[in-house]
């Protein structure tokens, strides 16, 4: 292997509960070329002005992230095939792998169809600090040390498009970067949870910056999805491994940024490099059941829920969940729906026989559950390819199959669609049909106790007439009775 590059002169200590690790250096580099040339121009017919760039997809190890890149790389082809003359050039997949594995054991035929250039992964709890991303920063310095991922980028490959696993191609995105006027070396989006100015962030900014001045010039990025020009990526990059390591031996930047302390070490490096952001709101979109963003601009059809038109954005990244009642109504209080699309629930797999969203689901799940189904049935079956896995239950749907029933017998039946009742000063509660409650606190189930245990398979507490699941999965059970006077019924829990 090249030799490590010299390291940058030592940032002052911060706070640390324990001792320091060095950064790994560069280890050995293996390329695997695809079977068709990634790096190529599209075709000279399509005449002057385009720009393109290389994609670059950093991935570890393991199932979840393997069927992921699927997905990624065969969305990715579609749309470079329906757009020859974009930008979008050229595809190389940065993998990770630990000392114990070696390709053929992890690899499923993947490298047979698209570039992969592997590199060591970061030991687990000991080099890595107990945080897997780390593997991102220090496997692109080691690509960028040995030369690898430069000898993949054609010759009018200027610029790095660097996604993740979990980003979805919805239109391909033009080189901003040909024609910046201010500056700008790279094109990020704004994560909208990275504010520098953040009372909670801003000493440890600018405590990892140097200065103050650097620290003003943070912007509100991340590295990834990432536009950049090979040169300023180079001059980034050991900042960016070097200050993520400090932030995360810090012990108040760990606690402060979390699963996003990586990015903020991105985020502060190119600061400090400096290195200026074209600030792209339409670069990505990051919906759930929670947001209700659209994905394109109108629907196709005459139901709204249908995609239709353009996307408005380029990167879907399904980062969180989807999760939709068995009618559709979006679940904004808790994280378990009867239908729910969280790619958290599929660590081995997705199952081929993933049910369709809800009909009035949102747009944005109907996008998802496509572009997932599209990648499977476009790859042929058997373990080299598509990696099936059984469908994950979900607890709010079995519990949903119990209380729906059960709201409909006993005193369920003259329960339901009445009310509002009254829970002590707390709010109004209301019981309504197919087993759903609405409470101060937020959705529930409910179900009537009479043959709680032919549908639950567990008894109730005697003399119990009503059962409510706080918040979809939590069971309070209560001993209840209805007073009936002057006309007037009440719910006695």
């Amino acid at each position: 292997p090249p030799p490590p590059p010299p390291p940058p002169p030592p940032p002052p200590p911060p706070p640390s509960p324990s001792p320091p690790l060095p950064p790994p250096s560069p280890s050995p580099q293996l390329v695997f070329p695809a079977t068709t040339p990634a790096g190529a121009a599209n075709s000279t017919a399509c005449g002057p002005g385009r720009s393109p760039y290389h994609v670059l997809l950093t991935a570890s190890s393991g199932h979840y992230q393997r069927w992921q890149t699927r997905v990624f790389f065969h969305h990715y082809t579609a749309i470079k095939a329906a757009h020859p003359c974009s930008d979008l050039g050229g595809f190389t997949r940065l993998l990770t792998l630990p000392d114990r594995l070696t390709l053929a054991e992890e690899d499923r035929g993947l490298s047979a169809v698209m570039t992969t250039i592997v590199a060591r992964e970061l030991t687990k709890e000991t080099e890595d600090l107990g945080f897997v991303v780390l593997n991102r920063p220090t496997s692109i310095r080691a690509v960028l040390a040995s030369g690898q991922l430069a000898a993949r980028l054609a010759p009018d490959e200027r610029h790095v498009f660097i996604v993740e696993t979990d980003h979805v191609l919805l239109k391909p995105l033009p080189n901003l970067l040909a024609t910046a006027a201010g500056g700008e070396e790279a094109a990020a989006y704004p994560f909208h949870y990275m504010d520098p100015r953040r009372p909670g962030c801003a000493p440890i900014v600018r405590r990892h910056a140097g200065s103050a001045e650097a620290a003003a010039r943070v912007q509100q990025v991340g590295p990834s999805p990432l536009l950049i020009s090979l040169e300023a990526l180079r001059r980034v990059i050991d900042g960016w491994v070097n200050i993520s390591f400090d932030m995360k031996r810090d012990g108040e930047a760990d606690a402060e940024f979390n699963w996003m302390l990586e990015m903020w070490g991105y985020s502060v490096a190119a600061a400090r490099a400096p290195l200026k952001h074209l600030v792209v709101e339409r670069l990505q979109i990051e919906p759930s059941q929670q947001f209700g963003v659209r994905i394109t601009p109108e629907a196709a059809g005459p139901r709204w829920y249908e995609a239709g038109g353009e996307p408005t954005h380029h990167v879907l990244h399904y980062t969180f969940s989807h999760e939709f009642s068995r009618d559709g109504v979006p679940m904004v209080d808790n994280r378990d729906g009867e239908w729910k699309l969280d790619k958290r629930a599929f660590q081995r797999g997705v199952p081929r026989d993933l049910p369709p969203p809800p009909r009035c689901a949102l747009e944005a799940a109907w996008v998802l559950w496509r572009k997932l189904h599209e990648t499977m049935e476009a790859a042929a079956p058997g373990p080299n390819h598509w990696e099936d896995a059984p469908l994950p239950a979900s607890p709010t749907a079995v519990l949903a199959a119990r209380t729906r029933a059960l709201s409909s017998l006993g005193v369920g039946a003259r329960l339901v669609g009445s009310g509002p009742w009254r829970w002590g000063g707390d709010g109004d509660l209301y019981l309504l049909r197919g087993g759903w409650a609405m409470t101060p606190w937020g959705s529930a189930r409910w179900g009537a106790a009479q043959n709680w245990h032919e549908v639950a398979g567990d008894a109730a507490p005697a003399g119990a007439q009503v059962v409510l699941y706080l918040c979809g999965y939590q069971r309070w059970t209560h001993s209840a009775r209805l007073e009936e006077e002057g006309g007037t019924t009440t719910l006695v829990l």
